[in-house]
């Protein structure tokens, strides 16, 4: 089947294309601290184009998404969508979703402390609809309708990614945790802090204000080119080319997902290989390449072993 390109905004695909999941072979969540930075810049900038001229807003391009459709029969959304690329892009966007939702819960309260019935009321609202339309949707879990993420990452840091996106405070215990935990410590210090902190001595309403125009110019203003594709080939010969100019992966990371990849149709060996990269790729950095020297033959070996067979 040939991939359907289209420019979209982060809140339509969001909304229209659920769920995201990132494949288990996908290296997990990698963004160092200056790709963060840049991330927070670039939604300032849209922002303050909007704090400056609402009527005249800026859009910024994020690159582009790759994702597998695949159709789940008896699930609410029937649909499934494995996130072939962009698993960094889409997982910062969740985080920063999050975070507003968050604060808007916060002002509630604090609106409330100060009897600001409407303030309090308005921001409820908004952390209703954003957490709705834009973090989690339904699924029929035991006949019954429950709420789940809309992405979904590998198995690595599907739970920790889910804790601290529910501000459960989870403890990271590999690399991939550290760098999801400083990115959500960024979006809330240098762009929620910074947009509540925009007018001195501002009261709860402005400060409601400025988030909901922070809100549309995550919602509204930032774009990628999402395509989707039913033929895995085609949609992985798409994501090499892309990474091509992209930073590059790890050894480790690489060695894991080429291994793992490979391992697609033989769910057994699959899951042996993944706990043993899983195990690895949670190693501090000094001790992963001797690690790695030893084990990757023995993984190598096992795929090439099944595909002889």
């Amino acid at each position: 089947m040939t991939m359907q390109p289209e420019s979209t905004s982060l809140g339509d695909l969001f909304c229209r294309r659920i769920p995201f999941k990132v494949p288990k072979y996908q290296r997990a969540f990698d963004w160092e601290q200056e790709e963060i930075d840049d991330f927070i810049k670039d939604l300032l900038v849209l922002y303050n184009a909007r704090q400056n001229n609402s009527h005249q807003p800026r859009k910024h391009f994020f690159g582009g998404l790759v994702s597998i459709k695949q159709h789940i029969p008896n699930s609410y959304t029937g649909n499934l969508y494995d996130l072939v690329d962009g698993q960094q892009r889409l997982a910062t966007f969740t985080l920063t979703i999050a975070s507003l939702i968050r604060t808007f819960e916060s002002l509630a309260r604090e609106a409330e402390i100060e009897k600001d019935i409407d303030t309090s009321q308005t921001a409820k609202s908004y952390a209703s609809t954003t957490k709705s339309e834009y973090l989690e949707y339904k699924e029929v879990v035991n006949s019954q309708l429950q709420p789940r993420l809309r992405l979904t990452l590998s198995k690595a840091d599907r739970l920790f990614f889910e804790d601290l996106v529910n501000s459960r405070n989870p403890k990271a215990t590999r690399d991939s945790h550290k760098k999801l935990q400083a990115a959500w410590e960024s979006i809330n210090k240098k762009l929620i802090g910074k947009v509540l902190n925009d007018i001195p001595n501002s009261s709860t309403a402005q400060k409601l204000n400025n988030l909901l125009n922070l809100r549309k110019s995550v919602i509204e203003d930032c774009y990628v080119i999402y395509i989707v594709s039913e033929d895995r080939s085609e949609a992985y010969r798409l994501f090499a080319v892309l990474n091509d100019r992209g930073r590059e992966l790890s050894d480790g990371n690489k060695l894991r997902s080429d291994t793992l990849e490979l391992l697609e149709k033989h769910e057994r060996q699959q899951q042996l290989a993944e706990n043993n990269w899983d195990k690895i790729l949670s190693y501090p950095a000094q001790e992963n390449k001797q690690n790695l020297q030893q084990r990757r033959s023995k993984l190598l070996k096992m795929a090439k072993k099944i595909f002889t067979v």
